[in-house]
């Protein structure tokens, strides 16, 4: 999917496997994060997908 994401100009340049790796490893991150009311919010959802989608 990323390699055609990018053969069509939709997602940024740059190894596809460490792309998908490293985009796991956030959403990872995010699914084991502990929110309380008080403190950390979610990152803004476009501001992730701007780590491998063109906007």
């Amino acid at each position: 999917m990323l390699k055609k994401g990018q053969e069509l100009g939709e997602f940024v340049a740059g190894d596809t496997g460490q792309l998908a790796a490293n985009y796991l490893k956030v959403l990872s991150g995010l699914m084991t994060l502990k929110l309380s009311e008080d403190d950390e919010q979610l990152p803004d959802v476009d501001l992730l997908l701007r780590l491998v989608v063109y906007t």
